[in-house]
């Protein structure tokens, strides 16, 4: 997969990991985007969430940005480039 992402951005919501062993759905494919070359943007809720998968993101090959959203706000109500509410 390596390169096929190449010059692209991943954006993944829910890219946390719980405790423990496993690996969540969403820290894996934001390691395989990173793999495939990808600047991967992690979304989260709390921000301390999106920064965990900053470490790993960078060893897999990738380019990691972090940002806190609250996806459930709705789209029109965040600027995911600043992570800042949008004033209208």
């Amino acid at each position: 997969m390596s390169g096929r992402l190449e010059g692209r951005v991943a954006v993944v919501v829910g890219a946390r990991q719980t405790p423990g062993d496993t690996l969540a759905n969403g820290r894996a494919a934001a390691i395989l985007f990173a793999r495939g070359g990808a600047r991967v943007l992690s979304v989260e809720r709390r921000l301390y969430s999106a920064q965990e998968n900053v470490a790993r993101i960078q060893a897999a090959g990738g380019v990691p940005h972090a940002r806190e959203v609250d996806a459930t706000a709705g789209a029109a109500a965040y600027d995911t480039s600043t992570s800042r509410p949008r004033h209208t």
